[in-house]
């Protein structure tokens, strides 16, 4: 038994007729007027990916450039194929679902672009040797460090019970 495929050259609209240019027009305008790849294929964030390639079918028969006459059909068709590659992708979806880029995407830039943001911490950090440096240069300037103190001695020995001699050192 040999099947043979019949090619339907026409949009079909929601009555089952040939769909009117008027209605044609209408269905690339909305696709081409939304800015969510959800909207764009017309489901929930929590659709399935059998309901998102069901609706990707669904507008796809309606928009295809071979069908559809409109001058846009061919723009609107990239951008529900760009949406649907996204979607049914469950990685590429998570990456839009947790940024929320609209539309054109090259996930593969984007993955180098996050990839790129590895060690961006690490410019901040002080080698071993710079620490030292810091620490050194922080007891010279410690030890050149003069203090004058001006202390009442009577005052001094009364309210403090305990007296500590204090080491003097040599300041260069």
């Amino acid at each position: 038994m040999i099947k043979k495929t019949l090619l339907i050259k026409a949009v079909i609209n929601d009555k089952g007729e040939n769909a009117t240019e008027e209605e044609m027009k209408k269905y690339v305008d909305n696709v081409l007027n939304k800015k969510d790849l959800y909207d764009i294929l017309q489901v929930n964030k929590n659709a399935t990916q059998d309901v998102i390639k069901l609706s990707y079918k669904k507008i796809s028969l309606k928009i295809h450039p071979d069908r559809n006459t409109n001058e846009k059909a061919n723009e609107a068709f990239g951008l529900l194929n760009e949406a649907y590659e996204i979607l049914k992708d469950e990685k590429k979806r998570s990456y839009y679902d947790e940024i929320g880029i609209k539309k054109s995407l090259d996930f593969s830039n984007l993955y180098e672009f996050f990839d790129s943001f590895k060690n961006f911490g690490k410019m901040f950090e002080r080698t071993e040797e710079e620490k030292e440096e810091e620490e050194r240069l922080n007891i010279e300037k410690a030890k050149k460090t003069i203090y004058n103190i001006n202390i009442n001695e009577e005052n001094f020995f009364k309210n403090n019970k305990e007296f500590e001699k204090l080491d003097e050192k040599n300041i260069d």
